[in-house]
């Protein structure tokens, strides 16, 4: 008997879990460096937040796209040669010809 759907474990998405920590950090980082002027914390003009938010922002995607990709790549099963974690390959669920 199979349990039913809302008791089970989620599905692992490490993609989406990828983008949503690049993502969120990206945010966080970008949105203090405005705020850091706001308070006096740095006595930057507002061109030069413009300018360094820019590159900040530029520089994390840059960056953040290949930590997310050498994260991912390895946690998702490839289609070419799927294997399971033991190196197996693996390989689809007999089915009768009535489909069942």
């Amino acid at each position: 008997m199979t349990s039913p759907a809302h008791l089970e474990e989620p599905r692992p998405q490490p993609v989406r879990t990828a983008v949503n920590w690049l993502t969120g950090g990206i945010s966080i980082f970008l949105a203090a460096i405005p705020v850091a002027q706001a308070f006096g914390v740095v006595t930057w003009s507002a061109d030069q937040v413009a300018q360094i938010t820019a590159f900040c922002g530029v520089l994390g995607t840059v960056i953040g796209g290949q930590v997310a990709l050498n994260y991912v790549r390895n946690r998702v099963t490839p289609t070419g040669d799927p294997r399971d974690d033991d190196g197996n390959p693996l390989v689809p669920a007999m089915r009768s010809p009535h489909g069942i």
